[in-house]
């Protein structure tokens, strides 16, 4: 039942069999004939493959990552740094079994964080000159902007700076991944959570983008009504 519930990902099941006293002795006793014991077990692929194309290899890492570590919870420490036949520790057979999984996951991520990298880098270039740049201008004497009197304003350099502040930081998040490097014993599993912070900083950058424009574009007609106003009170007047 112990070695039914390690390869098919049963986590109940091993629980079940881990609190009978039977399986607990079992669990730490097991051994196949090539040395490996319940960790080097765990750390083969299991009997159903994983999708291992794209964003399912991430995915399927981290499941398999956790549920290493699940039962490095029920053996000694001893067991952890135990080699089998071939010389080869827990964790070695991991990244042995599940090297095209990371290998795809490697590749899915850079390709992805180099695409979108490129967004953010535009996106910095344009809000950070739309800082110095607002709608109307700035007054040549005072260095004030022209469209001071127009409470959209405040809403533009609002998003503009929130803009520019959340894309830079996707371009870091996205920086990260290109620079990330897997080794044979530590967690594996940390891209993904990467790229969707990347992603979504880079989400909510493209959004006061569109906020921003929007501000921009309500400022300029408010502009046009205030012009068109005290013109015609102008008139009136002459």
């Amino acid at each position: 039942m112990i070695i039914m519930a390690i390869k098919h990902r049963r986590g109940s099941l091993l629980t079940f069999g881990y609190n009978l006293d039977a399986g607990k002795k079992a669990l730490l006793s097991l051994r196949d004939k090539d040395g490996n014991n319940a960790l080097h077990m765990v750390a083969k692929l299991p009997v159903c493959p994983y999708d291992s194309v794209g964003i399912h290899a991430a995915w399927s890492v981290i499941r398999e990552e956790r549920w290493f570590e699940e039962i490095k919870r029920y053996l000694p420490c001893w067991s952890h740094e135990a080699k089998n036949r071939y010389g080869e520790t827990p964790d070695q057979v991991f990244y042995r079994e599940h090297q095209e999984l990371i290998t795809n996951m490697e590749e899915w991520g850079k390709k992805t964080a180099k695409s979108y990298s490129l967004a953010s880098v535009l996106i910095v270039t344009i809000m950070f000159a739309a800082l110095f740049t607002v709608p109307g201008g700035i007054d040549e004497e005072t260095g004030i902007p022209k469209l001071l009197h127009i409470k959209q304003l405040s809403g533009f350099l609002l998003c503009d700076a929130v803009s520019f502040i959340t894309a830079s930081t996707s371009f870091f998040g996205f920086l990260s991944v290109l620079t990330l490097t897997y080794k044979r014993s530590g967690p594996r599993g940390a891209l993904p959570f990467q790229m969707l912070f990347a992603i979504s900083s880079l989400s909510i950058s493209i959004a006061t983008m569109i906020l921003a424009f929007i501000f921009a574009l309500v400022m300029m007609l408010e502009n046009k009504c205030y012009l068109d106003r005290a013109y015609g009170r102008h008139l009136r007047s002459v």
